[in-house]
């Protein structure tokens, strides 16, 4: 075992047995783990490639990897990762992203973190090294465990490794900007079932649209939409940098589908507000009382979170049962269940 391994698995055992809390430290990104040493277990600095072979479309990393590093290291073979991530900050390292489990603006195209997770070392709450999945398709042992640590912002101990399915690279891109209201959506949507479509936005009046794919299709689609050519609203989105992203109180709501009569008066009453996964996604900035807004959300079928985020998003009571079981049996000492460092308790749906 590695003697950083070792150091952490020893510390994490002390903690366990005086039922002391530790907090979980990478690049902290997300300003969360203010703590005294003897109080943070840090990752920061356990980073590199451990497994890739182009061939076998995926790739193992240790935790603390910055997630630009690990893009970079994909784009030499020509490849992305099978996912779409939230980048909400350059320093984010692909443990952050796969414990926090936030995805981005491609996700209802690429796929979710959580989905392209193979599998995962990591350190439970007693000391013990775990591992859970494989670094290729056919090894799935212990797969959903694996895919359990998405979202789960360290409750049940620290990862070590992950392993994540890649793919190649897109080899034509085209970003076009529509001029419509948002009521055209639904006319929109219907357009575009046959394009090559990464993202679909709206914000401020206009509809944001990403074709990526073989340059022939590509090319038709965007003759067909129309529209002027925007590079510089994507570039802002994915790294959360247009003024709505600044504003208070902002929530992230993830819905089945935008339904414009339910969700009139969240869009009518809103500060500001950006449409994003073809109307699955809002990005909303208003006043409303949490709590009625959360009521109507979950009536629409969907979830909120307050933004920016300091910690996972609560469970249906249902669900949470079924995560305090599990994160019992990863953590009986409550290193990390009960961790005073983070706001909330339970593990965050995939969003």
């Amino acid at each position: 075992m590695d003697p950083c391994i070792q150091d952490w698995a020893a510390r994490i055992q002390a903690a366990s047995q005086k039922k002391q809390a530790l907090c979980i430290r990478g690049n902290n990104s997300l300003g969360l783990c203010e703590t005294t040493p003897e109080q943070t277990l840090d990752l920061s600095g356990w980073q590199g490639v451990v497994e890739y072979d182009p061939g076998e479309l995926a790739i193992t990393v240790r935790s603390g990897t910055p997630w630009q590093t690990l893009l970079h290291v994909l784009e030499e073979q020509g490849q992305i990762p099978a996912c779409s991530a939230l980048q909400t900050h350059p320093t984010r390292t692909v443990g952050g992203m796969v414990a926090t489990g936030f995805n981005g603006p491609a996700r209802p195209w690429l796929g979710d973190v959580r989905g392209a997770v193979l599998g995962v070392a990591m350190l439970n709450g007693q000391g013990q090294l775990l591992t859970f999945g494989g670094r290729v398709m056919k090894n799935v042992a212990g797969f959903d465990l694996a895919r359990l640590q998405t979202g789960a912002w360290g409750r049940f101990g620290p990862i070590l490794e992950i392993s994540l399915r890649t793919r190649p690279a897109f080899q034509h891109c085209r970003y076009l900007r529509l001029e419509a209201p948002l009521d055209a959506l639904p006319t929109l949507r219907q357009r575009l079932q046959q394009a090559p479509l990464t993202g679909l936005a709206w914000y401020q009046g206009n509809f944001h649209l990403r074709l990526q794919g073989l340059p022939a299709g590509v090319q038709q689609a965007a003759e067909q939409l129309g529209g002027d050519e925007d590079t510089g609203f994507w570039a802002r989105h994915e790294s959360l940098q247009w003024p709505i992203y600044q504003q208070q109180p902002l929530y992230r709501i993830v819905l089945p589908v935008l339904d414009m009569p339910v969700s009139q008066p969240w869009l009518d009453t809103a500060n500001d507000v950006l449409v994003d996964w073809g109307g699955r996604l809002l990005w909303l900035a208003t006043d409303m009382p949490p709590a009625t807004l959360r009521q109507q959300v979950q009536q629409a079928g969907g979830w909120m979170q307050a933004w920016p985020a300091t910690g996972p998003a609560a469970l249906p009571a249902s669900r949470a049962a079924v995560v305090d079981r599990l994160q019992q049996a990863f953590d009986p000492a409550g290193v990390f269940r009960n961790n005073p460092f983070q706001e909330a308790v339970h593990a965050n749906p995939t969003a």
